[in-house]
């Protein structure tokens, strides 16, 4: 099984890869445009691993949610948002 790469498009626009439907992730690959030299860290929201290059974007209420990969998604949808719901 090969990894999946970013599909990119150009000028910050990008392929899905899966579409919405049945709890499907729903998103974008994007590449980090930091420079080698800049201090900037970007996190998954579930796991917390650094992302260091390809970045799976998520455009919830507005606000863009960053994963390592489509399954941190997937298990953010499934796991973390019921269980936020349940404790509000």
């Amino acid at each position: 099984m090969s990894r999946r790469e970013p599909a990119t498009l150009g000028a910050g626009r990008s392929r899905t890869k899966r579409g919405r439907g049945k709890g499907e992730p729903m998103g974008r690959w994007e590449k980090n445009t930091a420079k080698w030299y800049e201090q900037t860290m970007l996190y998954c929201e579930l796991c917390g691993k650094i992302i260091p290059k390809n970045l799976w974007i998520v455009d919830e209420e507005g606000e863009a949610l960053v994963f390592c990969n489509p399954g941190c998604e997937q298990l953010y949808r499934d796991y973390r948002v019921p269980a936020q719901e349940r404790n509000a």
